[in-house]
């Protein structure tokens, strides 16, 4: 049985070889690259080849735009810092300067005593520091020292 397998097989493929030899020698050519002409190829192959640059031209226009967007919305978030920074910086020198003067000198116990004379008839730390024109930390360190001492 299997050897009457191998020769059917076998008359198959002379039967197929036979028929091939039929066909012109360029038509399995044909088929795989077409009827067309190299030339005609070559121009195929670079039209796909144009069509592919454009695409790519078209991603990086879209991803350029996509950069400058990024690059002005970091440019306004630096200018807010910078204005940010600006502020604090101004906080900080009129701090520095209006509590110099308070901290320094003979003046300052005489603050010490209005402070603590204001505090006896029983106004609020907030009230004094209006008052005074403290800031309402400063009243209270000032408390602070006087309850260290006693």
């Amino acid at each position: 049985m299997p050897y009457l397998l191998l020769l059917l097989g076998l008359g198959l493929a002379f039967l197929a070889a036979a028929h091939l030899k039929n066909f012109p020698q360029d038509f399995f050519a044909e088929r795989l690259y077409g009827k067309s002409e190299p030339f005609d190829r070559d121009l195929t192959a670079l039209l796909a080849l144009q069509e592919l640059m454009e695409n790519n031209l078209r991603e990086l226009q879209e991803k350029n735009e996509m950069l400058q967007y990024l690059l002005v919305q970091l440019e306004k978030q630096r200018e807010s810092s910078a204005l940010q920074l600006q502020q604090v910086e101004d906080l900080l020198r009129q701090f520095t300067n209006s509590a110099a003067p308070t901290s320094m000198g003979p003046a300052n116990d005489g603050r010490k005593e209005q402070v603590y004379k204001l505090i006896d008839q029983g106004f609020s730390t907030a009230e004094v520091a209006a008052e005074l024109g403290l800031g309402r930390g400063e009243v209270e360190l000032i408390l602070g020292l006087r309850r260290v001492k006693n």
